[in-house]
């Protein structure tokens, strides 16, 4: 085991502290199988309770981070520096790496389902690196386990690998199911490969017999989108009748519009996406329609859209991001006062400010835009 991997550490996750509680055949007095430790003896492979106990621990701890951190902020509080830990994914490899730990010790590191988690953890904390050692010595995958692992391939900017393992399924006996279309699909729309995302679109029904659902579409759309080929996407979208009536698809389409200046086609989607808002919050959207306005210079217009959701009560939630520095988890949104090195945040972001126009940038109308709306509540 590569020591960078894992630190040994006492188990934490064991008996008093309300975690797995793993007890081998031979702990209990009764038979069983064995795996030898190296040493003398041997201890018998624990039971399901504790594999399944693990696993969802993993999978809890890889899912919490960015809705925990959201609902604190929905309440309208900060996020004290135990919450962001907790939380927050970036915070946590720490404790991911000591439930790894808590595998390895009681031999469940080999089981299909931690394993798939461990890499799923390990991913979603940004150390895609270890995602990809824990895969590879994980003895029998499943297809969750190659859909994990495209996905945080796709997550990380890793097209090339993602492709790479996608097509190496039918090689290995293993079937793509409709997630795994979804991860490959998104790893292609990251990285620009638009014939190759289609090309996969295309053989998902004819190969696999797999139908296309909402997701896909969406993805199709906002690979499109990325690439620069609005047109196309819109046209896409117009030819898919009534399964194209998604509030996902025409908003990831409406952002492209805003992205790549097309005012005048991002008009029309806008409209479409007003007219299909009864029951959804949309504000976001209604915020990229009075983007596209603010870059026309049509300030009638941006003001009819924020008079009308006020009316209508929508709004739209401040950005966030958050980032480990040195063990320490820094948390910020727009126009933040409460960072305690805020000054020296916001003159760092004026001398980057004047290196981009030195350089030929110019501020975006709409990114002030972005902060109005989010600073208006």
């Amino acid at each position: 085991m590569d020591p960078t991997l894992l630190k040994t550490q006492p188990d934490k996750f064991s008996g008093a502290q309300g975690g797995p509680q793993c007890k081998t055949d031979h702990q209990r007095g009764g038979g069983g199988g064995h795996r030898q430790t190296g040493q003398q003896g041997a201890v018998a492979l624990p039971n399901q309770q504790c594999t399944v106990g693990l696993a969802s621990r993993l999978w809890r701890h890889s899912q919490i981070g960015a809705s925990s951190l959201m609902g604190i902020a929905r309440r309208g509080s900060t996020p004290t520096p135990a919450e962001h830990v907790t939380s927050n994914p970036t915070g946590g490899t720490g404790a991911g790496k000591q439930l790894h730990g808590f595998a390895v010790r009681h031999f469940l590191d080999g089981n299909v389902f931690v394993g798939t988690a461990l890499v799923d953890m390990y991913s979603k904390c940004g150390v895609i690196d270890y995602a990809e050692r824990v895969f590879n010595r994980i003895p029998e995958r499943n297809s969750v386990t190659y859909t994990t692992m495209i996905s945080g391939y796709g997550q990380h900017g890793l097209a090339e690998r993602a492709l790479s393992l996608f097509y190496a399924m039918p090689k290995t006996g293993m079937k793509p199911d409709t997630v795994t279309f979804i991860a490959v699909l998104s790893a292609c729309s990251y990285a620009g490969l638009v014939d190759e995302g289609l090309r996969i679109f295309e053989s998902m029904e004819k190969e696999y017999g797999i139908p296309a659902t909402p997701e896909h579409y969406c993805c199709i759309v906002d690979m499109l989108g990325r690439a620069g080929r609005v047109a196309d996407a819109y046209e896409y979208v117009s030819e898919m009748g009534d399964d194209g009536n998604l509030v996902g698809v025409w908003g990831s389409l409406l952002g492209a519009c805003r992205i790549h200046g097309e005012f005048e086609l991002g008009k029309l989607v806008a409209e479409r996406l007003i007219e299909m808002e009864s029951g959804k919050d949309v504000g976001g959207y209604h915020v990229l329609l009075s983007n596209i306005y603010a870059e026309e210079g049509n300030w009638e217009n941006v003001d009819r859209v924020r008079k009308g959701m006020r009316e209508k009560g929508l709004w739209k939630e401040a950005g966030r991001s958050w980032i480990q520095v040195g063990g320490i988890v820094h948390y910020f949104m727009s126009r933040d006062q409460m960072h305690p090195q805020r000054d020296e945040i916001y003159t760092m972001l004026e001398e980057l400010v004047v290196e981009m126009k030195a350089a030929g940038y110019g501020l975006s109308v709409c990114s002030n835009m972005d902060e109005a709306f989010e600073n208006e509540e």
